[in-house]
């Protein structure tokens, strides 16, 4: 569509909208009802009614947006809705670029989703739009697509009665004769508002007299009634529009007679429809205002009850999941259709309506027998019947109805529910209920259900078999039975109330993984037993049935046995080893002190002997046996430092192994480096800090002992939980497949023992030798 013959469209609107006074109407609640029931049926935080000419779009009623006037462009939602016949929709606007620059997508409430649909008047004009919008993209559904269409015709409707009321107004003339000859409620005001005459049919409606309130004693604007529901600003438009006026209210005589201070016969609240109408002199200026009162309250009450009764009825008809069809008893046409109709015979509901309910029986004896039962009984109980569907095929049904008043005629509901799945799933049931019984005795798992006294009362061939009972003594059995025989786990007598079914009943909560050993009367010997115990509950927390299943662990518990005793021999094991690993240290402290220290202490006795018996020496050999004391003291110092274990709570692993690499490089052939850069000391246990200082301590004694080295490297790491030492040196090496001829590696394997550690000798001859430990630490500051 052109853009000149889209402003042509908008002018011609304009001038529509000019005539139906559209642009200063009031706010109206029917608008509001509308776009309120929009946005719920559409689901949308947003629904609104817009009027639209060649340079605005002015909202008359809106949900979650204020009514306002935008200036109309053609990134205007409503823009491109008015130029379409069907509704518009667009299911993500931030993917059209004809919106991005619309200021609800840029601004609040951005909007996302959009859906309008034209208002078109009688005459075939588009004046405006009824349309819904979400922050999120989506798609309205069939239903919500008609709900719309309806709703914008239910508007058009609501304009068309405006502009009737207008042409009605223009009509009216001055008619003070009929004022006095009339049937109906009527007043007279002067320019000012103050009363001129009543009639007598208002006299009678309020309960006042002409005296009381004619001639200057009652003033319309200072009726405290009046201003109460701002009946006051529509007259106020009455005089100065000269426009005609009308308004239904819940008017309070007694209230309105209080404030204006005239007597009332009856004080009774009425529903009231109201009209004012401007009389004008011949200048065209107002002469009087003429307001004419209809009692409403009859009607009102009769339609408030039969509103609500239509209502529920609609909303139990249209969001019953039964099929319902509302048929005239006298054409036996069917008028109304739910959507359940719709799906079940798989038509719409416009190709149902006006056709008989017998069109859709398939058997000729359905439709006689149906008729004949709404002629004879006026009703239709539970009747099966077999519905043909648009595709011709049949289903069965039950068809059950009654004859109702509706607008004062008598209708016939008629509910439908499709069976056929009923009694395939009855068919299915049989079946199913064969291969649960099958299933049951297949089952390798002991199955028992007991009722809500605990009595057994269904079980399986493996129940019989691991319990060691028969059938027949089996049913019927409860827990509290002088039948069972059952044991704990340390092997003291278990008590019926300790039962796993027992248990279950009494706290109405699942027993799970209960182990009891049981005593098979047919076997003649105990089977452990691994049972769970479900209770089974109603809608109210009641017991219905107990479940009780068990399994066969005999072999599992005498195989934990097993690895129990083989846990204890291992832990033996790493006992004797320790303790071998201690006598061996003994006897190489033993030697070391034999060996050294006393041969040394020995030299050191004969020159002090010598130096007694030869006086004239004694300043030569005091000197040397000084020094044979001060290496001595040495020697004891390093055997005790390695004995002793260092203060890790006042000293750093790192530091200490550092003082250690110090103390060899300056007394040893063995030039040691430590490598520690990726080694989290921070959390580590003290025990682990100990095993690997000693490890360190007794690989490098090896080193400087067996090794010929001239070089080793010493490196701590940390890694996932783990810590990892290597100790390499460039000796002559060894062959890793012969026993080892001392103690200091078997010392490093029992330490590593004690901490589930690990170790990796790489070594052969000529190559020096590589020792690589790995501790798990589960050290949460280890990376």
């Amino acid at each position: 569509m052109g853009k000149k013959k889209d402003i042509d469209s908008y002018q011609f609107t304009a001038e529509t909208l000019k005539l139906s006074q559209l642009m200063n109407l009031p706010v109206e609640h029917d608008f509001d009802d509308i776009v309120l029931l929009a946005a719920q049926i559409c689901v949308t935080p947003y629904a609104m009614i817009s009027f639209l000419d060649n340079q605005q779009q002015f909202i008359k009623a809106a949900v979650g947006i204020p009514v306002q006037a935008i200036p109309l462009s053609e990134n205007n939602f409503c823009y491109h809705t008015i130029l379409h016949n069907q509704i518009f929709e667009v299911e993500d606007v931030t993917q059209e670029r004809k919106f991005y620059l619309n200021s609800f997508v840029t601004n609040t409430p951005f909007v996302k989703y959009y859906a309008g649909i034209a208002i078109t008047t009688t005459n075939g004009l588009k004046i405006g739009t009824l349309c819904v919008m979400d922050t999120v993209p989506r798609k309205l559904t069939s239903q919500q697509h008609n709900a719309l269409i309806s709703l914008s015709s239910h508007t058009t409707h609501l304009l068309q009665l405006r502009l009737q009321m207008k042409t009605l107004a223009n009509q009216i003339s001055f008619f003070e004769q009929a004022f006095l000859q009339s049937t109906v409620s009527t007043q007279i005001l002067d320019k000012n508002g103050w009363c001129v005459k009543i009639n007598k049919k208002l006299s009678e409606l309020f309960g006042v007299n002409a005296n009381d309130i004619e001639d200057g004693k009652y003033n319309i604007f200072k009726d405290g009634e009046v201003k109460k529901h701002g009946i006051d600003k529509l007259l106020k438009k009455v005089y100065k529009e000269k426009s005609i006026q009308s308004w239904e209210v819940f008017f309070d005589i007694g209230y309105a007679s209080d404030s204006q201070k005239f007597p009332v016969r009856s004080r009774k609240p009425k529903w009231l429809f109201n009209t004012a109408y401007p009389v004008l002199n011949k200048l065209g200026e107002i002469e009087n205002v003429i307001i004419q009162h209809q009692d409403i309250t009859a009607q009102k009450e009769a339609n408030a009850r039969l509103q609500e009764s239509e209502d529920n009825l609609k909303n139990i008809f249209n969001s019953s999941p039964v099929a319902l069809l509302l048929s005239d008893t006298n054409t036996e046409l069917i008028v109304m259709v739910n959507r359940a109709v719709e799906q079940l015979i798989g038509l719409p509901a416009k190709k149902i309506i006006g056709k008989p309910v017998a069109h859709f029986l398939a058997n000729k004896e359905d439709k006689k027998n149906y008729t004949a039962s709404i002629i004879n009984n006026g009703k239709v109980r539970n009747m099966e019947v077999e519905i043909i569907k648009c595709d011709n095929t049949k289903i069965t049904c039950y068809a059950s109805g009654d004859v109702i008043q509706m607008h004062q005629k008598n209708m016939f509901l008629t509910g439908i529910v499709d069976i056929t799945n009923l009694k395939e799933a009855q068919l299915a049931l049989k079946q199913s209920e064969i291969k649960f019984k099958n299933l049951i005795e297949d089952l390798q798992v002991g199955l028992l259900v007991m009722n809500q006294k605990s009595e057994i009362i269904l079980f399986n061939k493996s129940a019989c078999s691991l319990l060691g009972l028969s059938a027949e003594s089996l049913m019927g059995k409860k827990p509290d039975d002088s039948i069972w025989k059952i044991i704990r786990e340390d092997g003291s007598f278990m008590p019926f109330h300790e039962f796993p079914v027992f248990m279950a009943i009494e706290s109405l909560q699942p027993i799970h993984n209960c182990t009891m050993g049981v005593y098979r009367p047919l076997n003649h010997d105990w089977i452990w037993l691994l049972t769970d115990a479900i209770p089974i509950l109603d809608d109210q927390n009641k017991l219905l049935q107990i479940i009780c299943t068990f399994s066969d662990i005999t072999e599992k518990k005498q195989i934990e046995k097993q690895l129990q005793s083989q846990q204890i021999r291992e832990q033996q094991l790493i006992t004797e080893a320790i303790i071998q690993s201690q006598e061996e240290q003994r006897e190489e402290m033993g030697r070391e002190l034999h060996d050294n220290i006393n041969q040394l202490l020995a030299g050191a006795k004969i020159y002090l002997d010598m130096a007694v018996k030869n006086q004239p020496m004694m300043n030569e050999l005091l000197p040397k046996s000084m020094a044979i004391l001060d290496k001595a003291i040495q020697e004891i110092r390093k055997i005790s430092k390695m004995l002793v274990a260092p203060s890790l709570e006042e000293d750093s692993l790192q530091m200490l192994v550092k003082d250690l690499v110090n103390a060899m490089n300056n007394n040893g052939t063995v030039v040691f480096k430590f490598l520690h850069q990726n080694f989290v000391e921070e959390g580590l246990n003290k025990n682990i800090k100990l095993v690997l200082y000693r490890i360190i301590q007794e690989q490098m004694n090896n080193i400087l002992k067996h090794a010929h080295a001239t070089e080793a490297i010493i490196e701590l790491s940390s890694e996932q939980g783990y810590v990892n030492l290597i100790l390499n040196d460039n000796g002559k090496g060894f062959d890793t497949s012969k026993k080892p001829k001392g103690i200091g590696l078997r010392n490093i394997a029992n330490r590593l023992l004690l901490y589930n550690g690990s170790m990796v000798l790489e070594s052969s001859p000529g190559n020096g030798c590589k020792l690589k430990v790995n501790i798990f630490t589960d050290n949460e500051f280890v990376d």
